[in-house]
């Protein structure tokens, strides 16, 4: 079997060689579907595919690039679940600190501002009251497991009904 790699710089100063397959774009797309469509009861459901597998509802906002998704949850028949696009979209600050090494290695790392160097492709994900990560999106299933992530209950949503918002870049 042949690997083919490419060598990459990391802050114009280290050079390393990835798979080039890790260089293909990760997808993240955004669907919805109906319960009762057309009726009173009409709910939709918003669903968050990160590379065509579907996004644990587990965080309040989820973003990457200029988009952003909060998660909503349904106190009544019908309305809105799930992931739903922000507007304006709430997006995380940069910072001039470069990520460490050893973030990139592990997938992920915590921290309110996405560093230099973060990969596009890695998601900024919220929960709790104010908990933040960078994740990249092969390290997501991992991130979730190591933090003891759960799927948020009503009570919940209810008692924390807007994550804190950041400024607008």
């Amino acid at each position: 079997m042949k690997i083919m790699l490419r060598t990459l710089m990391v802050g114009g100063l280290l050079c390393f060689s990835v798979p080039v397959w890790a260089l293909v774009p990760i997808t993240l797309d955004h669907t919805i579907t109906y319960t009762a469509k057309g009726s009173r009861s009409e709910a939709q459901h918003g669903h968050l595919w990160v590379d065509g597998e579907e996004l644990p509802k587990v965080f309040t906002r989820v973003s990457r690039g200029q988009l952003s998704y909060r998660l909503h949850q349904r106190q009544n028949l019908w309305g809105a679940d799930g992931y739903h696009p922000e507007t304006p979209a709430v997006l995380p600050t940069a910072s001039s600190d470069v990520m460490p090494i050893i973030a990139r290695e592990r997938g992920y790392y915590l921290g309110e501002k996405r560093l230099k160097d973060t990969p596009e492709d890695w998601l900024c994900v919220e929960w709790g009251q104010s908990q933040r990560a960078f994740v990249a999106p092969k390290s997501i299933e991992n991130f979730i497991a190591t933090h003891k992530l759960r799927p948020m209950s009503n009570m919940e949503m209810m008692e924390h009904p807007e994550p804190s918002r950041l400024k607008i870049r």
